[in-house]
């Protein structure tokens, strides 16, 4: 990806603070695995990224669901993975369609391994 890919992917996204997640199911279809393609191959070359979730959610409103991309990264939380991602998602899908990114904290990747398994595990080297 170029840099103003990025720039522009960076731009279009915000950031939000919520209460409770709620972990549903796993999402996946023939455009998800696309998406879930793509990803694998992104954080495989970055080697930033431990494992990775594409899970159903809601917020507290069990009528209105989300698509959440779930990462658990190496280390700290890195701001350039979401751009990359974004602008993987952006390639993929129109622009009507969003996606909500989270960095599950230890409890919430229990709560997800309960509902479905991660797309993506980094094998150690």
């Amino acid at each position: 990806m170029n840099d103003q890919a990025t720039k522009d992917a960076s731009a279009q996204f915000e950031e939000s603070t919520v209460k409770h997640v709620y972990f549903l199911s796993e999402q996946d279809g023939p455009s998800e695995r696309n998406f879930k393609n793509r990803l694998e191959s992104l954080f495989r070359s970055t080697a930033k990224v431990k494992s990775a979730y594409l899970v159903k959610v809601h917020y507290g409103d069990p009528r209105s669901t989300s698509v959440c991309l779930c990462i658990e990264p190496i280390g700290t939380q890195d701001k350039s993975i979401v751009e990359e991602v974004v602008a993987a998602f952006k390639s993929l899908f129109p622009a009507t369609q969003h996606l909500d990114i989270i960095f599950p904290s230890s409890g919430q990747r229990a709560e997800l391994a309960s509902v479905c398994r991660p797309f993506f595990r980094q094998h150690p080297q």
